[in-house]
């Protein structure tokens, strides 16, 4: 840390620690890049909105749904998400695996 230009941190929290470690320069700023959604605006409020999104998504009612939200990559240990959900489809048959990203619609994945 003492080279650092600046710190970034992914949440408040993660902020916070980093402050209170022996190595934290001060005079160092850490910056927040929050990852988490703003419900205000990807809010599903009300048992109707719930159930219209899943028709739109084609989504049955009684299905399990694990979703992801943010951006697919190498950094976001893809493989170990879809291992744990091919895991998970061994109890939850009908379990759906939603992700919403901006990456591109086009991914390799090995099988």
């Amino acid at each position: 840390m003492h080279a650092a230009d600046y710190i970034i941190s992914l949440t408040e929290a993660g902020k916070k620690e980093m402050m209170q470690w022996a190595s934290y320069d001060p005079s160092i700023p850490i910056g927040v890049i929050p990852t988490c959604t703003d419900m205000d605006l990807f809010s599903l409020t009300s048992e109707e909105q719930k159930k219209n999104s899943r028709q739109n998504l084609g989504i049955s009612n009684d299905a399990l749904v694990v979703s992801y939200l943010g951006s697919i990559g190498t950094w976001y240990m893809l493989d170990e998400m879809l291992i744990l959900f091919r895991k998970l489809k061994k109890t939850y048959h009908d379990a759906v695996f939603l992700f919403v990203t901006p990456t591109k619609k086009k991914l390799s994945i090995r099988q």
